[in-house]
């Protein structure tokens, strides 16, 4: 038998001891440098941790305000997730010194998740193949950023609650300049879940839910019933690790997410869209849709081919619907001529519709005080959005409203919309239309900003004659032209500070000639409320009756403009002599200048920047509108 010198056996114990004993367990903070800076990783490591096995890695990402070990704590302590992800190795990189931004800011901020990955690697055994980024609020948004643009680093996105900025995020708004990969979403699993009750990211989410799906998406999301702006329980989350194991299930299953319709119709036919996704492994071929209203049922089959995770819309034949207010119901019955599906959870969808069956004749008043189903709105999925007030109306109880301001989301140039019923003119020989409304908006001052900063949204009202395809101007204010106080709300530092609760004298009465219009059967007026990041607005007792004597839109301009487009000068030349106002709108509503003249008037826009404006003339007792292109 060969004798070793015992003196190298202590060695080999030694350095297998380091191999498999000598990583630090539990929960515990590392300190690293990144980006000029001192970061905390928050690691979580299983107790038994074994180098002779490999782990799963979850790279996770707090929210706004927060850090890295509350985080941790969070999800290890709290929400009980190594029992959910078992053999997983945790490291929660703190969001360094600017705990109110994202993981995203400032620019390369972001890097700091793959030097989580690196001290992982560098110090546990990491199944490479199997690593999730996930992310809360702000991390989340963080997350479905940059797991999109890095797909090669991860097997699955777990996003809990992402805080998706409003409609302008969704849409990848170059203004906002942060920007999802959605085409990416059809190369790596993400699992998405969110609260029913968060009332200031549901709408936002479920965009983005329809974006992902629409780029075909292998998405798995789970909208929890009860849950605002948190974290779900074990059961929601759980069901994530089965789907990013097997992210296509082998066998048939199908995804109906929408319905859609117009808000009002006019007539009584009705042609629903779906969104339809196949979600899994079974290619699908064919599928019977059956969709009812009013009590009648209808069924239709699809034919075509629609591969794992594609997506399609599809356009139902149109029915026949009762009038009124109506929810349509659309459900999946079958799939490929019947083959069992592995789930029919998502095999229904609604929405609603006001079907106009009968157009309603002058006169006629809305005070918004009982059922205004007749009454529509357009809704995009924003907290910018009409509302029905009901502590704040003139003379009555109740009114439309509508909110808006820096302090929440970007929404600069979106418009949001609610309709009037299906109106006939024809009963009145001098159709007009009146309105009451309060209005206020916002202004910053130093040190808030560094110059004055006005923040004031726009009204705009609109007719159509085609049933809401397209739409003529008809009226539009805003800012200062639009308030009815002398003064803005001045450096609102909270959202409750930005809203205006109008007293009874702090209410105008608007009037619009619809005389033009005396002839149409079928119109719809439509009050848009264009935003530019500030305001608070309320609509109350509209009448469509006779013309009144207030300043109303003339048929024929009192004033023409040249040249047009123009670099420099622009000449006003009014048709009659008189007091005349000027105002001078950008496309976002903001007033550029506002001015009084008397007589033919020279006006400079050489320092506005290229595009359109509007130029408002108010005077013996006319409005018109003109526009003009600026170019450079």
């Amino acid at each position: 038998m060969k004798i070793y010198p015992i003196f190298f056996i202590p060695l080999f114990i030694l350095a297998s001891a380091i191999q498999s004993f000598g990583q630090t367990t539990g929960s515990f903070e590392e300190t690293i440098r990144f980006n000029g800076e001192n970061r905390t990783l928050a690691c979580f490591v299983p107790s038994d941790y074994d180098a002779h096995n490999e782990y799963r890695l979850i790279v996770a990402l707090h929210g706004l305000g927060d850090n890295a070990a509350n985080y941790r704590n969070a999800l290890i302590n709290s929400l009980k997730w190594p029992t959910i992800f078992t053999q997983t190795i945790f490291i929660c990189p703190d969001g360094g010194e600017d705990q109110n931004s994202d993981f995203h800011s400032p620019a390369g901020d972001e890097q700091i998740i793959q030097e989580a990955i690196n001290f992982a690697n560098s110090n546990y055994s990491i199944n490479a193949s199997d690593i999730i980024l996930q992310g809360f609020s702000l991390g989340g948004r963080s997350a479905l950023k940059y797991g999109l643009e890095h797909l090669s680093a991860f097997n699955g996105i777990l996003l809990c609650t992402p805080a998706v900025q409003g409609i302008a995020d969704v849409l990848n708004d170059p203004n906002i300049g942060f920007g999802f990969d959605y085409p990416k979403a059809s190369q790596i699993p993400i699992f998405l879940s969110y609260g029913a009750s968060d009332q200031l990211y549901v709408d936002a989410i479920g965009l983005t839910i329809d974006k992902l799906i629409e780029n075909n998406a292998q998405l798995a999301y789970e909208k929890v019933t009860g849950l605002g702006h948190s974290i779900a329980n074990s059961s929601i989350i759980s069901k994530s690790v089965p789907f990013f194991d097997t992210p296509i299930p082998t066998g048939v299953d199908m995804r109906l997410r929408k319905v859609e319709l117009p808000s009002i119709t006019c007539g009584t036919k009705l042609s629903p869209r779906c969104l339809i996704q196949n979600t899994g492994s079974t290619t699908i071929a064919e599928i019977q849709f059956e969709y009812e209203v009013g009590g009648t049922k209808f069924s239709f089959t699809w034919t075509g081919s629609l591969t794992s995770y594609a997506h399609q819309y599809v356009v139902l034949p149109e029915i026949t619907s009762p009038g009124g207010s109506q929810t349509v119901d659309v459900q999946i019955v079958s799939v490929n001529g019947g083959a069992i599906e592995l789930s029919t959870i998502n095999n229904e969808a609604t929405t609603e519709v006001y079907v106009s069956d009968e157009a309603v004749a002058f006169p006629y008043q809305e005070s918004f005080e009982n059922q205004i189903d007749a009454w529509t709105n357009d809704e995009t999925s924003s907290l910018f959005t009409w509302y029905l007030d009901d502590e704040i109306g003139h003379n009555s109880n109740q009114s439309l409203a509508n909110f808006n301001t820096i302090l929440i989301f970007y929404t600069a140039g979106y418009e949001e919309s609610f309709k009037s019923p299906v109106l006939d003119l024809t009963k009145s020989d001098a159709p007009s239309m009146a309105f009451d409304v309060a209005f206020n908006y916002h202004k910053y001052t130093p040190p808030y900003f560094t110059a004055d900063a006005i923040f004031a949204d726009t009204l705009i009202v609109s007719i159509s004659t085609d049933c809401g395809q397209n739409y003529t101007e008809l009226y539009r204010k805003g800012g200062a032209e639009l308030a009815t106080v002398d003064e803005p709300i001045l450096n609102p530092l909270s959202v409750e500070a930005c809203f205006f609760k109008p007293t009874d004298e702090q209410w105008r009465t608007e009037a619009i000639n619809l005389e033009d219009y005396k002839h149409e059967k079928e119109v719809i007026l439509k009050f848009a409320y264009k935003s530019g990041l500030g305001g608070n607005i309320y609509i109350d007792n509209v009448h469509f009756d006779r013309a009144l004597s207030l300043p109303e839109q003339a048929k024929e301009n009192n004033f023409t403009l040249y040249p047009n487009p123009a670099k420099h000068l622009v000449m006003l030349d009014f048709k009659s002599e008189g007091q005349y106002k000027v105002t001078i709108y950008d496309a976002l509503g903001h007033v550029m200048d506002s001015f009084q003249t008397t007589s033919k008037y020279q006006l400079d826009i050489g320092q506005y920047p290229q595009g359109m404006y509007s130029i408002e003339v108010m005077g013996n007792g006319r409005r018109n509108i003109e526009k003009i292109i600026k170019v450079n």
